[in-house]
């Protein structure tokens, strides 16, 4: 038995299922319409984007209806659960801490609590209870300063983040009859980042910002 992880029944119009195991392995996945096939997935937990390979080869799940119970279903894992663990330092090679890092999959599930830790006062961090397969790491500081690194495979031990000092971009405001609300976008492989303004009179200042180029927009 597996206790402490997610089973998700989804189907292809989004209606799903979900359960925590207990101590015994045991689930209850309840509240489903019904009426078609639904994929099983076993993850290390809720927020995790990553599922357990199967190992029985068993992937759908027919439930005809509403009203049907599926009892005794047995969904057989491959339950290896590893870790990402590394360093995040700055760009003069001292250590960061207090760093909130996360491991984003490429997989999707209904939530978004990734799994995460914040480094220690070394820089350390280890994200454990993954999955195998690759994630970005995404970590970012309490100074604004973000950085990504894609396609880290689980079970890397001596991962190096390194987090720029973040800078700022300040401007003024012409021809807006009311206040707007400012800020600068930028697109990465996973995650939208960015600022909002602070606006002062006709003079906006947007600050910690990680190194790049931004869409600056002015919403009025």
């Amino acid at each position: 038995p597996v206790p402490n992880v997610y089973v998700l029944l989804m189907d292809r119009r989004g209606d799903l299922g979900e359960s925590m195991t207990d101590a015994r392995g045991a689930f209850a996945c309840t509240s489903m319409l019904g009426g078609g096939e639904y994929r099983a997935q076993v993850f290390p937990s809720p927020g995790a984007r990553v599922a357990f390979a199967l190992a029985n080869g068993r992937t759908t799940v027919a439930i005809p209806n509403g009203d049907a119970v599926i009892e005794d279903l047995e969904i057989a894992i491959e339950h290896a659960p590893m870790t990402i663990a590394g360093r995040v330092i700055d760009d003069k090679g001292l250590p960061v801490a207090d760093v909130h890092v996360e491991a984003i999959g490429n997989g999707t599930t209904v939530t978004q609590l990734l799994p995460g830790i914040r480094a220690d006062a070394n820089g350390a961090f280890a994200i454990g209870n993954l999955a195998k397969g690759n994630y970005t790491i995404h970590a970012h500081a309490g100074d604004g300063s973000d950085a990504e690194l894609p396609n880290i495979a689980a079970g890397t031990a001596n991962l190096e983040i390194k987090l720029a000092r973040p800078g700022s971009i300040e401007g003024e405001l012409v021809g807006f009859s009311t206040t707007p609300r400012v800020h600068a976008r930028q697109v990465p492989q996973r995650l939208l980042l960015g600022n909002e303004a602070v606006i002062d009179g006709t003079t906006f200042s947007i600050s910690g910002l990680m190194p790049g180029t931004y869409s600056v927009e002015a919403l009025g």
